[in-house]
């Protein structure tokens, strides 16, 4: 399989270019019910460090790749997201598809998340991930509302025999329909060690900013902060997937890896899907945490959604996801009033919106207008990126950034990498922000932040008050 894997995985830099005698080969076909996150950790000897999980909120959709065909680098710059669209166009105009592919999720997907600033990345703690990585999967398990389906994908190399690769890939599907089914058991390492981002510098970092708000040089910016743990052993990202989706139901449940580093987490934010002309996109920005009975959690809602400031804080991303999609919709439908999304930790703000996208879209022109959004980045948008950049001591790389699939019509679903950490051998790096206005008390900013760390911190298994 290494060998396979070695000839069949075409890389893709900024310049787009590669042998155009190649051809991109999909073979998809129905299979019995199989446990996505079973496939996703018996598949760990084949993916050659490079996998990926993707759950959609209803859990009606998920998708499991592993290993890869292509790989697609997103390099820096503006148009960075367009160049992966244009890249994944050229990979897939000439594509030959058997099987049955029309189902959303099916086929020739490519996975991946943009990291959150266009510039170059020179963090070492985002090394394999570089400025966004996206996979086109070699096996790929897609669920969509509980039928099952296993897509092959290979390059078709120039003087190679379509009819034996073809025979090849039909093979491959057969030997994963034979993987093993149990689960295997489950080695979750202890917590040796909690380091928090001096809470000192991170408040006085908040009172800078506020400072700046005050002074007019931005209406919002977002700030995160870091909680590194340490562990006496690497965590398991399949454990850590299931955990995550027992306890976060109505999330995003996402994990991308490469070279053995993956970047995980449970998103409650969708920045837009594209499913033909169809477009959803939504505004959550405000926050309060839960209460632990119902008249509490009922009183900390109505709060929330009577609050001046998290009210303002809300309606700058209402304002801006308006204009970015208007751009590029033929017909828009924004409701005039928030309403309650609950999560399990946190109660947000939250705005759906829907509209029908223009001609000759991908979802991926749409990925370009939104990121970021006020929720965060702050407004004005340049002006507030470049704020963060400059002053928060360390890079965001993927954390708060898109993450998610298109396909090669146009359509797919991408949410922001929020709720989220870095897993790196027996170490993981939690993130977690908040937005910063004129009216923020810094201990309150603070509190909310460990508020946000608390999914990740479950979902590995760690005790959320011993940790923070």
């Amino acid at each position: 399989m290494d060998t396979e894997y070695e000839t069949t995985c075409l890389k893709i830099n900024g310049s787009g270019r590669k042998n155009s005698e190649e051809r991109l080969i999909s073979l998809t076909i129905g299979v019995e019910e199989m446990d996505p996150l079973i496939f996703y950790q018996t598949g760990q000897p084949l993916a050659a460090g490079k996998r990926f999980y993707w759950q959609s909120p209803s859990g009606d959709l998920t998708l499991t790749g592993i290993g890869a065909a292509a790989v697609i680098h997103a390099g820096s710059g503006r148009d960075r997201m367009l160049r992966v669209q244009k890249q994944w166009s050229q990979l897939t105009e000439q594509a030959v598809q058997y099987g049955d592919a029309s189902l959303p999720g099916t086929g020739p997907i490519l996975f991946g998340g943009f990291s959150f600033t266009p510039g170059k990345e020179t963090d070492r703690l985002w090394g394999h991930f570089v400025n966004g990585l996206f996979l086109l999967p070699r096996l790929m398990l897609t669920v969509n509302h509980g039928q099952t389906f296993l897509s092959v994908n290979a390059l078709h190399q120039p003087g190679e025999s379509l009819e034996q690769l073809v025979r090849m890939m039909k093979q491959q599907a057969e030997d994963v329909q034979q993987m093993p089914s149990g689960r295997a058991v489950e080695q979750r390492p202890e917590l040796l060690q909690a380091d928090q981002q001096a809470p000192d510098e991170w408040l006085t970092l908040v009172n800078r900013a506020v400072a700046a708000l005050k002074a007019k040089q931005m209406d919002k910016v977002v700030l995160a902060r870091t909680l590194r743990l340490h562990f006496n052993g690497h965590p398991d990202a399949a454990a850590v997937l299931r955990r995550l989706k027992a306890q976060q139901a109505g999330d995003f449940i996402y994990c991308l890896e490469a070279s053995g580093d993956y970047f995980i987490g449970a998103s409650p934010e969708r920045l837009v899907r594209k499913q033909d002309s169809m477009i959803e996109s939504m505004c959550l920005a405000g926050s309060a945490a839960r209460g632990q009975t119902k008249e509490a959690d009922d009183l900390l809602g109505d709060r929330l959604l009577h609050d001046a400031k998290n009210r303002r804080e809300h309606q700058y991303v209402v304002t801006m996801i308006r204009q970015a999609l208007g751009k590029l919709c033929r017909s828009l439908t924004v409701p005039d009033h928030p309403v309650l999304m609950k999560n399990r930790d946190i109660q947000h703000l939250f705005t759906p919106v829907s509209g029908r996208s223009g001609d000759n879209l991908s979802v991926l022109h749409f990925v370009e207008q939104l990121h970021p959004t006020p929720a965060l980045g702050g407004l004005p948008r340049d002006r507030a990126v470049r704020w963060i950049s400059e002053n928060e001591p360390f890079s965001r790389g993927i954390y708060g950034a898109p993450v998610g699939w298109c396909d090669r019509h146009g359509n797919g679903d991408f949410s922001v990498g929020i709720r989220s950490g870095l897993v790196q051998g027996h170490q993981a790096v939690l993130f977690a922000g908040c937005g910063i206005l004129e009216a923020s008390v810094p201990e309150q900013e603070y509190k909310e932040t460990k508020t946000k760390f608390r999914p990740m911190l479950n979902g590995l298994g760690v005790d959320t008050d011993g940790a923070q």
